[in-house]
């Protein structure tokens, strides 16, 4: 996941400054989501919770490729402690499985995004993975070539999420308003460990 640095808006005046007369360009609207290099992309319906994750929240999460469809949902408990003057909170959360997904398109399009080595094999299948997660930002706006920045506003949340003893990390990227999730990659390092972590429970 990319973050941008914010910039300041340049106007120029010309003769109208001479009557005191300014411009503003106006912030663009929200881009619909496009997949972008390093991501995979899935829908969502926030079942429980406010529009950003400050309390309990729970989304149904899908992913559609042909006729196969997986289906999987992500908890997060409320943030249990954060960071002064960074506002990064963090708390723990959970995937959970859903009956009859079928996460083999999936898995494989996580395994190129996340650069795994090698997709698992021989997965046992779980109720549910715990994680640690940390929001690092919200009310953010997600950039044509998937860069998050928080110099305009937006409703996307940006999650990092710890798994396996907090030793291996994914972001995944939230938009209630426009129903739109993602998993991102943090480090090449991290993608065989999370994709087989995912495939117990995708």
């Amino acid at each position: 996941m990319r973050f941008k640095s914010s910039k300041s808006l340049v106007c120029a005046v010309g003769v109208l400054a001479v009557f005191g007369v300014g411009c503003e360009s106006a912030p663009p609207p929200e881009l619909p989501y496009a997949p972008a290099q390093g991501s995979v992309g899935f829908d969502i319906i926030q079942e429980s919770g406010l529009a950003g994750p400050q309390k309990p929240t729970r989304w149904l999460a899908t992913h559609k490729s042909g006729s196969r469809t997986a289906q999987f949902r992500i908890e997060l408990a409320s943030p249990q402690s954060s960071t002064k003057p960074i506002g990064v909170s963090f708390g723990k959360g959970r995937f959970i499985a859903v009956a009859g997904s079928d996460s083999g398109v999936l898995i494989a399009e996580l395994k190129k995004a996340l650069e795994a080595k090698t997709l698992p094999t021989r997965t046992t299948r779980v109720d549910s993975v715990p994680f640690t997660y940390a929001i690092i930002g919200d009310d953010l706006y997600r950039q044509a070539d998937g860069g998050l920045t928080g110099d305009r506003k937006g409703n996307w949340t940006a999650i990092k999420l710890f798994l396996g003893n907090g030793e291996n990390e994914v972001f995944v990227n939230v938009n209630s308003v426009l129903g739109k999730g993602e998993f991102s990659i943090k480090d090449p390092d991290y993608g065989d460990f999370i994709v087989s972590e995912l495939a117990k429970v995708l």
